[in-house]
C-alpha cells in the first residue's frame, strides 16, 4: 500500500499547498481540499481514474474541490454513476447535491444530461466497505461536525493505514486504529499544548496528542498534517522530545505503508 499527500496545510493554505487531500494506491481519494484536480494532475494521476472518494467530514477546507472534481468527470464525458462517494451520513448527500446544482448538472438541470449521478454512500461509525484489494472501516471522530476516521487494510499484504481526519483526543479512536502500521494524524494546533480535560472549541489536535496516539496504537510511522509548513521543524522536534519520530510529509511524494 502506498500513500500520497495532495495537501498538508492549515485551513487557509499557502500557495503551492492545499488544506487536505490524501491518495491511497492512486485510486482511493480522501477529501478534496481546494485544488484537488490540479494536485492530482501534478502527480500524474487522471482525476477520472479515481472511482472511490471518501470524506472525513464536511468542513469547507475538505470538500471545496468537489465541484471541480465532478466537473472534470463531466467535461471528460465520463459517467458519474461510476464514482462512489462515501462520507458522514449527516452531510455527504447534501454537499454532493449542492455541488451538482452548482454545476447545473443532472436530469433536471441545464448541462450534462445522461451522464448519471454519483453513487452516494452514507457512512456511520462501525460501517465497513470491501473492495477487491482493500477493506475500509469507519469510526466517529471528535469534531464540531459529524466526522469519520478511516482504517484502510490491504487485504493482500495485511498492511494497515489509519487516518484520523480532523479530531481531538478520543480513546475510542485509538482503540479503532490499534495495530496500524502507519498513522496519519492531524495536528492543526501544531506545537501548542492542549488539556484533554478542557478541549479547545475547535476540537483539533496538537503534536502531543498525535504522538500519544501513535504510541498507543503501535504505529511504526507517524505523519502529522493540517498545519503550515513553517511550523514543521518545531513540530517534528517536539515529537522527538516526546519519544516518537513524526514526519511532515512532502507533497506528491509516494510513501510506502
Amino acid at each position: 500500500m502506498k500513500i500520497m499527500f495532495l495537501g498538508t496545510d492549515a485551513c487557509l493554505s499557502a500557495a503551492g499547498n492545499d488544506a487536505s487531500g490524501i491518495l491511497v494506491d492512486r485510486k482511493y481519494l480522501v477529501d478534496t481540499g481546494y485544488y484537488v484536480v490540479d494536485r492530482l494532475l501534478s502527480a500524474g494521476v487522471d482525476p477520472t481514474s479515481v472511482k472511490r472518494l471518501f470524506f472525513t467530514h464536511m468542513h469547507h477546507d475538505h470538500y471545496l474541490g468537489l465541484p471541480q472534481f465532478l466537473f472534470r468527470y463531466l467535461q471528460s464525458g465520463k459517467r458519474l454513476d461510476e464514482l462512489n462517494i462515501y462520507g458522514p451520513k449527516a452531510d455527504v448527500a447534501r454537499v454532493v447535491g449542492l455541488s451538482m446544482k452548482f454545476l447545473q448538472a443532472g436530469d433536471d438541470e441545464l448541462f450534462y444530461h445522461g451522464l448519471g449521478y454519483p453513487v452516494i454512500n452514507e457512512l456511520s461509525p462501525g460501517d465497513s466497505i470491501k473492495t477487491d484489494d482493500m477493506e475500509i472501516s469507519a469510526c466517529a471522530s471528535r469534531h464540531p461536525v459529524e466526522g469519520l476516521c478511516y482504517r484502510f487494510t490491504d487485504r493482500c499484504a495485511g498492511k494497515v493505514l489509519g487516518l484520523t481526519g480532523d479530531t481531538f483526543y478520543d480513546p475510542k479512536i485509538r482503540e479503532f486504529l490499534s495495530g496500524c502500521d502507519t498513522l496519519v494524524h492531524e495536528a492543526a494546533l501544531a506545537d501548542s499544548e492542549t488539556d484533554q480535560e478542557n478541549p479547545p472549541a475547535c476540537l483539533h489536535s496538537d503534536v502531543g496528542i498525535s504522538v500519544s496516539c501513535a504510541k498507543e496504537t503501535g504505529a511504526k510511522k507517524l505523519f502529522v498534517i493540517h498545519f503550515a509548513k513553517n511550523k514543521a521543524m518545531a513540530v517534528e522536534n517536539k515529537a522527538e522530545k516526546l519519544g516518537f519520530r513524526a514526519t511532515y510529509p512532502e507533497l506528491l511524494r509516494e510513501y510506502e505503508i
